[in-house]
């Protein structure tokens, strides 16, 4: 299946699955050391309103480069990319972005924003999900 575009000015970008750099960097830049798992829907928000284009500068990927490459170029690059989002991305588009990344990317590929001590057995072991965790609830 092709992955949905996204047109931001002139310019076309996709969304993926996190690779592990682009988690890294959620977990620094936006999340702050704060899992996930703890964070209620009001906070969750919150969250991504304050940090609302860093969010995005980190999970979209321009339209013929792939993940590997923003990984690759660095997170000044992607920081660079914030400032020109800033400049682009209208208010109303941003839940779009968001809403889709969450149907992307599932409880278990988040692993590095969730709290440990929160994930069953059965997903830190297996990377099955189980419904009872609270990260598949707070997502």
């Amino acid at each position: 299946m092709e992955p949905k575009l996204y047109t931001i000015a002139d310019r076309k970008f996709y969304q993926a699955e996190l690779v592990f750099g682009q988690e890294v960097w959620l977990r620094d830049q936006v999340f702050r050391g704060v899992a996930i798992t703890t964070l209620s829907n009001e906070k969750l928000m919150d969250m991504l309103q304050r940090d609302a284009m860093t969010f995005l500068a980190i999970i979209l990927i321009e339209e013929g480069k792939t993940q590997a490459e923003k990984v690759t170029a660095g997170l000044a690059a992607t920081m660079e990319f914030k400032d020109w989002l800033t400049a682009h991305v209208r208010p109303r588009e941003v839940m779009e972005y968001v809403h889709d990344f969450f149907d992307q990317n599932q409880p278990t590929n988040l692993w590095l924003l969730a709290d440990p001590k929160t994930l069953s057995p059965s997903e830190t072991e297996t990377g099955s999900p189980n419904a009872s965790s609270s990260l598949a609830m707070a997502i």
